[in-house]
């Protein structure tokens, strides 16, 4: 997935990345992608672009034949969230749904059953790196595994424009994930296309 230059995917199209069923249609297109970057052969290529999965790829021995070894796509799942401090007569407190510890300490829970079951799901081999959460960009760096991440998976629950642009320069692709009706909404899932992926203008200025 590592590309000269960072991407941004998952939010271009509805700026943000509901979670429905899409975890599953999202992992099953990026499967299909790296597959037709690692083919060698047009027989597997086009078998890519006709949405064969890997699995029945090595039911037909195909797989086998080709010499192919599928390495496992590394993500780096990380939460970034606010806990907002009463603040008199201002507004002190962001909107969405994780809003104290102990809400992110559930969402922490619910993230990491999430990504178990797609893990063991998914027609590719993919690992995940332990869950970081963060509530700003002085805590970036006080993780220890991003270098060894292919992706960044990034769960936009709040935390401001500035945690996205440290996690940014790391230039690593990136996947945002602003979670909307299965489980607490993101403050993100109303707001990154204006404030982050179009930087408050009429195009997209990050890519």
């Amino acid at each position: 997935m590592k590309t000269s230059e960072p991407h941004f995917s998952g939010l271009h199209f509805h700026a943000c990345c509901p979670a429905h069923d899409h975890n599953y249609a999202h992992g099953d297109s990026m499967s299909r992608r790296k597959f037709i970057k690692v083919a060698g052969g047009s027989t597997l290529s086009v078998a890519a672009l006709s949405g064969l999965s890997w699995s029945v790829l090595a039911n037909s021995g195909l797989k086998e034949r080709s010499g192919l070894v599928r390495q496992a796509l590394v993500v780096k799942p990380i939460l970034v969230y606010s806990v907002p401090e009463y603040q008199p007569q201002s507004s002190w407190r962001a909107w969405g749904g994780i809003q104290t510890e102990e809400d992110a300490r559930e969402e922490i829970s619910r993230i990491k059953e999430e990504l178990g079951k797609l893990e063991s799901t998914a027609d590719f081999p993919l690992d995940f790196l332990p869950l970081a959460a963060v509530k700003g960009p002085d805590e970036i760096d006080g993780i220890a595994d991003l270098d060894y991440a292919d992706v960044f998976l990034v769960y936009a629950a709040g935390g401001w424009v500035d945690t996205f642009d440290a996690l940014h320069k790391r230039e690593k692709d990136t996947i945002f994930f602003c979670r909307h009706k299965s489980g607490p909404v993101y403050l993100w899932y109303e707001i990154i296309s204006p404030r982050f992926l179009r930087q408050h203008t009429d195009k997209l200025a990050v890519s």
